[in-house]
């Protein structure tokens, strides 16, 4: 049974987010874990990952749980926490070797220094204090330990796409790599490492699992073509307009 703890975010927050992401999204889980090119760009994403045997790793608004689906062959102890009981139910569903909490990202129910490893993905856009949020990241990962933060890039034409389909991710207008740096410098106390990642990612428009056609992407010609794209497009596209922001902190010891 998971535990419910829930702090009290703003009703600002809730009534805005609460629309679109309170009930688990199956078709996005299955998408974004069984799809042969989706598995493979997601995975990608996470590289910056490299759990350990005996590790504690948490990860912040893990929705369905398909982030943790990439880690869980790891021997590290997985943690997923999120707003919303509906995700959560589903993700100890399909995942039932992690443990999930119940809560929010501003007061995470943790000891200081608990985990070697923290993921934040897709979810500081959504917050009304992100600042909260980081320090709250910062305080439940140990000294030495790994803060990693994945946001889409508002200034990426794929993702402003996004942004006009729905208005859930409308608070990816405020990320740049700019405004990013600027808000985790401002919480950590210093500068993360930024790696730009999907230059100009059409294929997750082309393959959406609602707005695309998702079927076309087991052809491996197609899988090819795609590949292609992105060769051509990591030399046109600017870096800093690349679809998503990766960064990685070390917490001094």
């Amino acid at each position: 049974m998971i535990p419910k703890l829930r702090p009290a975010p703003s009703q600002e927050f809730l009534e805005t987010q609460a629309r679109y992401f309170e009930e688990a999204d199956s078709l996005k889980y299955s998408h974004q874990t069984r799809h042969p090119y989706i598995m493979k760009s997601e995975r990608a994403l996470l590289d910056p990952i490299q759990l350990q045997e005996g590790q504690k790793f948490l990860e912040v608004g893990c929705g369905e749980g398909g982030n943790l689906f990439f880690l869980r062959s790891s021997k590290a102890e997985l943690f997923g926490i999120d707003l919303f009981p509906g995700k959560l139910w589903f993700a100890e569903r399909e995942l039932p070797s992690c443990k999930f909490v119940c809560c929010g990202v501003e007061l995470l129910p943790f000891r200081d220094g608990t985990f070697d490893v923290v993921l934040c993905r897709d979810v500081l856009h959504h917050l009304p204090d992100r600042e909260k949020a980081l320090r709250e990241l910062l305080r439940v990962c140990r000294p030495g330990g790994q803060i990693v933060i994945i946001e889409p890039n508002g200034k990426n034409p794929v993702i402003q796409i996004q942004i006009w389909l729905l208005k859930a991710e409308r608070g990816i207008r405020r990320n740049s790599p700019e405004s990013m740096e600027n808000l985790l410098f401002h919480a950590f106390g210093s500068k993360p490492v930024m790696r730009m990642r999907q230059p100009l990612p059409v294929f997750r428009m082309v393959l959406h699992y609602r707005f695309g056609i998702p079927r076309v992407g087991y052809w491996k010609f197609v899988q090819k073509g795609f590949d292609f794209l992105n060769v051509i497009f990591e030399k046109i596209v600017p870096t800093r307009r690349w679809a998503f922001l990766v960064f990685e902190h070390r917490k001094s010891a």
